[in-house]
């Protein structure tokens, strides 16, 4: 049996052409350019007070969930770090567990407004869920003992 040593395995069809096609003249600094004068456009967009309806990626809306996720995860590190301190008493810890659960308020509205992006609006339930449960938790007395 003879082997070709122009065939591909897998491929069905013919030999590969190796020749690289140049197309219109555009050279590739000249796109990247562009590309970067968009992104940026689009960012300082984003980042201007008052922005409220935005055609990008970004919308005030997904920028807030972003925030209140973001302050909601530091919270629960805080949280977390207290309670693996011995020395911080749970009259210590009260205070943050009632911004724990303001916070998952904060959550749950901004997440209802997410209609379209189901991943972020995911990602929010979670952990609104998660800061709702420990806040249960340390209500019930399941740290106690």
């Amino acid at each position: 049996m003879k082997i070709d040593p122009n065939m591909i395995i897998g491929k069905t069809t013919g030999q590969v052409s190796h020749q690289r096609h140049i197309s219109s003249g555009v050279k590739f600094e000249d796109i990247l350019q562009r590309e970067k004068i968009t992104s940026t456009e689009n960012i300082s967009r984003a980042t201007s007070p008052g922005v409220t309806d935005m055609a990008g990626p970004l919308q005030a809306d997904k920028i807030k969930g972003l925030s209140f996720s973001e302050q909601a995860l530091d919270l629960l590190d805080k949280y977390n770090k207290l309670l693996a301190d011995p020395d911080v008493t749970l009259r210590m810890i009260a205070p943050i567990v009632d911004e724990m659960n303001t916070m998952g308020e904060r959550l749950e509205k901004a997440s209802s407004l997410l209609s379209t992006d189901k991943s972020l609006k995911g990602i929010m339930n979670d952990i609104a869920s998660t800061i709702r449960s420990e806040g249960i938790r340390f209500n019930r007395g399941d740290l106690i003992g």
